[in-house]
């Protein structure tokens, strides 16, 4: 298969990481998130929930911190069913002008 990315992964040991809140472009808002993050790139994160996320779908995820503009969003890229209501995502995530 060929590689798609431009920028190489970087493999973390997984981390729990809990979302304050994640808002889909529906209006629909889940507080309160856990997640694993198991990877991240420059332009995007990969990551384990049991949130049902559908491929394409925006969602923004505030993160806990004492930075008030701690705000990650992005779109879902793929999506991989891990059974048991476990789903592993790519997510593809977009940059503010602040962050150019």
């Amino acid at each position: 298969m060929e590689e798609k990315r431009k920028f190489q992964r970087t493999t973390i040991e997984p981390l729990d990481l809990e979302i304050e809140e994640i808002e889909f472009d529906s209006g629909k808002r889940l507080k309160h998130v856990m997640l694993i993050l198991n990877d991240v790139s420059e332009e995007g994160i990969r990551f384990t929930s049991d949130i049902d996320m559908q491929e394409g779908e925006s969602v923004r995820f505030h993160i806990p911190s004492l930075d008030i503009e701690s705000l990650v969003q992005g779109k879902v890229a793929w999506k991989k069913s891990e059974g048991q209501g476990k789903f592993q995502y790519g997510m593809h995530v977009e940059r503010s002008d602040s962050n150019k």
